[in-house]
C-alpha cells in the first residue's frame, strides 16, 4: 500500500513525489548521524539509561530574605522564574557557557567546523556579558509579578541524601548559591 501510494504520487505529481523522497533521505541521514530533528520519534529520547541518584537538589528562589511560594503568583508565572532561575545556576555553573552550547558541541563536534557555526553561536546562545542583563530582568519580572520593589534576589539550593529504600529524605545541605 505503502508503495502503492508513491507510484500513484509519481504518476499524478512528480514534483511532490520529489518532495517527500528528498525529505525521506534527509530524515535517514539526520538519523544516522544521530542528528535528532522533529517531528519524527527520537530514540535519543528514551534510549540514554536513567540511573537513579541517591541524593535530591530543590532550588528556591528568595526575595528580599522571603521565599517564593507557589501560592505568591500564578503556576506560569511562578514556572517562568523557576525556569529561568535553574538556566541562570546552570549558566553561572558551566563556568558562563551555555549549557546547551555545552551540549550541542559534545554530541555534534562536526557542526563546529562548520562555516556558519561561530554566526550560529553569537547569536543563539547565552554569553558571560548576558548574566547582567538577566540579573536584572529577573529583579523588574519579580516586581512587576509581585507588585513591590525588589531590592535582592537570591537562589537557594537545598541538598537531600534519599535512603537506599527511597522512603525518607535527609537534609544534608543548604546554601544560597547566587544572589543579585
Amino acid at each position: 500500500m505503502f508503495l502503492h501510494f508513491f507510484k500513484h504520487l509519481y504518476k499524478r505529481e512528480p514534483k511532490l513525489f520529489y518532495l517527500f523522497g528528498s525529505f525521506f533521505i534527509i530524515q535517514v541521514c539526520f538519523s544516522l548521524i544521530k542528528l535528532e530533528v522533529t517531528p519524527f520519534f527520537l530514540y535519543g529520547m528514551f534510549s540514554e539509561k536513567a540511573i537513579p541518584s541517591d541524593t535530591l537538589t530543590e532550588r528556591s528562589i528568595w526575595i528580599d530574605g522571603k521565599q517564593l511560594k507557589n501560592t505568591d503568583l500564578l503556576h506560569k508565572e511562578h514556572l517562568v522564574l523557576e525556569e529561568t532561575a535553574k538556566k541562570y545556576v546552570l549558566l553561572k555553573k558551566n563556568e558562563s557557557i551555555d549549557i546547551v552550547q555545552t551540549r550541542v558541541e559534545e554530541k555534534y563536534g562536526f557542526l563546529t567546523r562548520s562555516p556558519i557555526y561561530p554566526f550560529l553561536q553569537e547569536r543563539i546562545y547565552n554569553k558571560a556579558s548576558d548574566i547582567p542583563a538577566f540579573e536584572h530582568w529577573f529583579k523588574q519580572t519579580c516586581e512587576r509579578l509581585l507588585n513591590k520593589e525588589v531590592q535582592q534576589v537570591s537562589i537557594k539550593e537545598d541538598t537531600y541524601l534519599i535512603n537506599p529504600e527511597r522512603t525518607q529524605l535527609k537534609q544534608i545541605s543548604s546554601e544560597v548559591i547566587h544572589s543579585f
